[in-house]
């Protein structure tokens, strides 16, 4: 966040990997909420946060770098360090820690029964992916290197 603040940015959204729940409008609403508060949160279910917006003036980088990452308390140790500032929270939602986390969220999301049917029988136990037929699952791998340039700003 440092170097972003550095390059001249005024607000910073960074967002998880492990949160296939989050859609375009949870952003955009981070983005609205942060241009009329000094940080936004996004809570997991399993104490983390999915989304953590803040502006330049609300950026406190040594108690930022002291909080406990990637434990059940990140989410309360945010929302505490953010609390002496205005502060604005989205909707909870699940992040993927493990097989359960996966298949809860798989069940909310909108694809085909038969797609969802597949990704979730992937993940019971004793089932060998290379069960399924190559004309039934088809894997095809892009490179895709989306961090070539400076933040945008929405």
């Amino acid at each position: 966040m440092n170097k972003v603040f550095a390059q001249g940015y005024d607000k910073v959204i960074v967002i998880g990997n492990d949160c296939i729940e989050l859609q375009a409008d949870h952003l955009l609403l981070a983005n609205t909420n942060l241009q009329i508060n000094d940080s936004v949160l996004g809570a997991d279910f399993n104490g983390g946060a999915y989304l953590i917006a803040v502006s330049k003036s609300s950026f406190l980088a040594k108690q930022f770098a002291a909080i406990s990452w990637q434990t059940p308390c990140v989410f309360k140790e945010l929302k505490a360090l953010f609390s002496k500032k205005k502060m604005s929270l989205l909707p909870v939602l699940n992040d993927c820690k493990n097989a359960f986390d996966f298949k809860k969220a798989i069940c909310k999301l909108s694809f085909s029964d038969g797609f969802k049917n597949l990704i979730l029988s992937l993940l019971q136990k004793g089932i060998n992916v290379n069960y399924y037929k190559k004309s039934q699952v088809h894997y095809e791998y892009k490179s895709l290197n989306l961090n070539k340039g400076s933040p945008f700003s929405l």
